[in-house]
């Protein structure tokens, strides 16, 4: 596979590998044929004439892929940094509704959601069932709706 707007080809990525740079292997099952395609770090940050228009887009694609990351690991902080189990699990399920566009979410399975919230299963599964008592929580097999009226007279 050519890359025309580079000049860079996947075989000539290979070959150029420098002699200093460790090669790091890792096996990950795949759902079809993959390729990967090893661009040195100078082709990024270097804009050369012969670069033009695909050095904006990859800039701009490689930009929206952190800033998603970023945010996504800033709500994860903000989840973990709750104190109480209950908390983590209110405002997970918020931020789930908000970003599913609903306000039943879909949520994996209870060992899942319990390495997700960093905390025991059982402990979990307790809170859940504490929350689903006070009719603060309905629950199916593989989604959760909060209450969010019954939320706030809790509070």
């Amino acid at each position: 596979m050519r890359l025309s707007a580079t000049g860079w080809s996947a075989e000539r990525c290979l070959a150029r590998r420098r002699p200093s740079c460790r090669s790091t292997r890792v096996r990950r099952p795949s759902v079809s044929d993959v390729l990967v395609l090893w661009v040195p770090y100078t082709a990024l940050i270097v804009a050369g004439p012969r670069l033009g228009r695909i050095h904006g887009i990859v800039m701009r694609n490689l930009l929206r892929a952190f800033c998603r990351k970023n945010v996504l690991m800033m709500q994860k902080l903000e989840v973990l940094s709750q104190k109480t189990l209950r908390e983590r699990l209110i405002l997970y399920l918020l931020q789930q509704a908000g970003r599913q566009k609903t306000d039943c979410v879909k949520v994996p399975g209870r060992v899942q959601l319990a390495k997700e919230l960093e905390c025991n299963r059982s402990a979990l599964t307790r809170e859940i069932g504490l929350m689903k008592e006070k009719g603060l929580l309905e629950c199916g097999p593989d989604w959760m709706r909060l209450d969010e009226a019954r939320l706030r007279e809790e509070r």
